[in-house]
């Protein structure tokens, strides 16, 4: 049985999501393989929390294997994060070859996500001589437009970095889920340089995914569409991106609706606020995590409707 390598970093405010990612992992093995999960945490998360991950965990045939990595980095800091929407945890994925010193290399995945196939294709992708496997960002360039449109001065700095040419240019990654490379890292230091990058920077609205499209350019092996159906690109958008990008209309249509893995970018299911809601709610009722984040959401709703 094919055993494969995953890493999730994450801390108190996304640990029941983690965990319902986690368990839509386990449940695409079904006999064909084996998960190696290290999730990356820090004091936070502490011993009854990663209890209960560790049972959605148990609950499968394969016995899978899960094993939590506390990790308190000084770069978790939130002086550097004080204009981003994302959460400190996200740059811990740039110190998996550390944390993981015995592997030549990991998939990678932010929590957001759920996985509807099992990873073994994805798996068996060799990268070569690149830092990152990853899918191109076909949302990012909208995104720009729309900030730059309401004059907001978040992605001013992108000429500076060369980001908005790999936007135009169709060579931005999304990094919510990367093949890394963690032995070429160690060797040439990688990490160094990226956080390096990180902290000189002008504070990078997309911390992690900003910091790692600059360091690793010209390094990047691309994959398909299919290993990071983000929710944000919908089905009326292919044909435009596949006009203004040259991209095969046909590969792209079929990644778009038979996909391996899902994510959940900008508005967020479990705040009802995103289209394929249903779909995430479906998974998260197979997990211990299901009443306690409904509870939580509809006391929230019924809050906004009595304002």
């Amino acid at each position: 049985m094919r055993k494969i390598n995953h890493a999730f970093c994450f801390d108190i405010g996304m640990w029941m999501q983690a965990g319902i990612a986690i368990d839509s992992l386990c449940r695409t093995a079904k006999g064909k393989c084996r998960y190696n999960i290290y999730c990356i945490v820090d004091d936070t998360v502490d011993g009854v929390k990663q209890e209960l991950i560790r049972k959605e965990v148990e609950k499968y045939p394969e016995k899978h294997n899960i094993e939590f990595i506390n990790f308190n980095s000084p770069v978790m800091h939130q002086t550097y994060f004080k204009d981003s929407p994302f959460p400190p945890s996200a740059m811990l994925r740039l110190y998996l070859p550390y944390l993981l010193p015995k592997l030549d290399k990991v998939i990678y995945t932010d929590v957001d996500v759920l996985f509807i196939k099992n990873t073994i294709e994805l798996d068996r992708i060799k990268i070569g001589d690149n830092y990152i496997g990853a899918v191109r960002d076909y949302a990012i360039n909208s995104v720009i437009e729309t900030f730059q449109k309401h004059g907001q001065s978040d992605f001013d700095h992108y000429p500076e970095y060369g980001l908005d040419k790999m936007a135009r240019e169709l060579k931005y990654i999304n990094s919510g889920v990367l093949i890394m490379n963690l032995k070429l890292w160690r060797r040439e230091k990688h990490t160094e340089k990226l956080l390096k990058i990180f902290y000189d920077g002008p504070g990078f609205r997309f911390c992690d995914q900003d910091t790692l499209n600059i360091g690793c350019a010209g390094k990047i092996m691309y994959l398909p569409l299919r290993f990071n159906r983000i929710t944000k690109l919908l089905g009326p958008q292919l044909e435009e991106i596949s006009r203004r990008y040259g991209q095969d209309t046909e590969q792209l249509r079929k990644d778009f609706y038979d996909y391996t893995i899902m994510h959940f970018v900008a508005q967020k299911p479990w705040d009802f606020g995103d289209h394929m809601t249903d779909v995430w709610w479906t998974y998260a009722k197979n997990t211990h995590f299901y009443d306690i984040l409904l509870r939580a959401q509809l006391n929230k709703l019924s809050k906004k409707i009595k304002k």
